[in-house]
């Protein structure tokens, strides 16, 4: 029986709380996910652990959709507290993103909180000489040299930093000078890093090059 319901519920469900408090829950799950469902609400008074599980829902217009559900139950009250997230939406949110990804042109790196790279576009691949799947895995502070000593054990110290010089190490060692704007944002409500590098090895050389033809005029 449904005691409670948030505002994600009815987002998802299409049903405000007052339509749907003291029904069964199983009525909005579709008859093929029912037994399971059922079946993992009476383990969970006997599991150490909070399950879950995938179940298939129908919502007030009749849509049907996917959700994962991890089941919290409470042995003093006899209640369960049922935590979904849409699958489709999770989906859909993670096929945007690779979208993205693989149309930009920019070296972009996306990493967990706990700073190990998740996603990459190609041209960050390339910048840091590692192959299309090598990077992905790594930790983002392992892509900085130690000159740049103001990066920590994630990378997360440079959050909210823009256009900061720092010196990048590629995968066969060679030390790079980079641009780097990196900043912080949610993604299936998780915190995640974007960090942008632009390649500044050209500008260097013309730096270089600019200060030797200085040099060379004040001493005529």
């Amino acid at each position: 029986t449904i005691l409670g319901w948030n505002s994600e519920c009815e987002a998802l469900f299409g049903y405000d709380k007052h339509e749907v408090l003291g029904r069964i829950f199983l009525e909005f799950i579709r008859q093929q996910s029912r037994d399971d469902l059922s079946k993992s609400i009476r383990l969970a008074f006997r599991s150490t652990t909070s399950p879950f599980l995938t179940v298939d829902f129908v919502n007030k217009h009749g849509s049907k959709g996917t959700m994962e559900l991890r089941l919290a139950p409470s042995k003093h009250t006899g209640r369960v507290v049922l935590i979904g997230r849409d699958v489709d939406h999770t989906t859909l949110h993670s096929s945007r993103l690779k979208s993205i990804m693989d149309a930009a042109l920019e070296p972009i790196i996306v990493a967990s909180e706990a700073g190990i790279v998740e996603d990459y576009t190609s041209a960050a691949a390339k910048l840091f000489k590692f192959s299309s799947e090598e990077l992905r895995g790594c930790n983002l502070a392992e892509l900085f040299h130690q000159r740049s000593a103001m990066v920590g054990s994630t990378g997360a110290e440079l959050v909210g930093t823009t256009g900061k010089e720092v010196y990048g190490k590629c995968c066969d060692g060679t030390v790079i000078p980079l641009l780097l704007s990196i900043g912080e944002g949610l993604c299936n409500n998780e915190k995640i890093f974007v960090a942008h590098f632009s390649d500044l090895r050209k500008r260097k050389e013309w730096e270089t090059k600019v200060r030797a033809l200085a040099d060379d005029l004040a001493r005529l």
